[in-house]
């Protein structure tokens, strides 16, 4: 999953042509796998999921520049809106 939101994440950075971002989001990304081979030691020394850490900074990091997209283009957030379609219940 976090494969999957990381490469939409890069490839709207890039649509949008926000290349610092972008290789933030890269540095990001490398963390997460890096993360993957060392969690588990991690874990057994030190009693602390460094994944679930890096999997929160990541979520937090996407929000953020979900934000800045939708302040500086207005027009993002009725299109994330349409594509969403009618709130089911």
């Amino acid at each position: 999953m976090a494969a999957i939101s990381l490469i939409l994440t890069l490839a709207a950075l890039q649509a949008l042509g926000w290349r610092k971002e972008w290789g933030r989001m890269v540095w990001l990304a490398l963390m997460v796998f890096a993360a993957t081979w060392i969690t588990e030691e991690i874990a057994r020394s030190y009693k602390v999921q460094i994944l679930t850490i890096v999997l929160f900074v990541l979520g937090v990091a996407q929000l953020i520049l979900l934000r800045a997209a939708i302040r500086r283009e207005p027009g993002l957030a009725e299109a994330i809106v349409s594509v969403r379609g009618p709130l089911v219940v």
